[in-house]
């Protein structure tokens, strides 16, 4: 008998559930992943309008905690690494 080259019922409906389970996930990420965006521009602008007029920029996160981006790019603030001046999203 030859041996057949398609998909069993079986091996199609774990393959669907699979992709569903992943779709079903996904939208759970989605907000927080843009909130994260929205706080790295905001930073991003901070640091760039420090920089262009040599001052510091406070900005504020959506908890209320208070960064200061410095003219040469660091910021400083809570859960900030002082070599680096990144933000530790996870700490936030």
């Amino acid at each position: 008998m030859p041996a057949s080259s398609g998909f069993t019922l079986i091996e199609l409906l774990v393959v669907l559930a699979l992709l569903a389970l992943v779709l079903s996930v996904t939208p759970l990420a989605l907000p927080r992943a843009k909130a994260q965006a929205d706080w790295n521009a905001r930073l991003a602008a901070a640091r760039l309008t420090a920089a262009r007029e040599s001052r510091a920029v406070k900005v504020t996160d959506s908890c209320g905690h208070p960064f200061l981006a410095l003219p040469d790019g660091s910021v400083l603030g809570p859960a900030v690494d002082l070599l680096t001046g990144e933000v530790d999203a996870r700490t936030r």
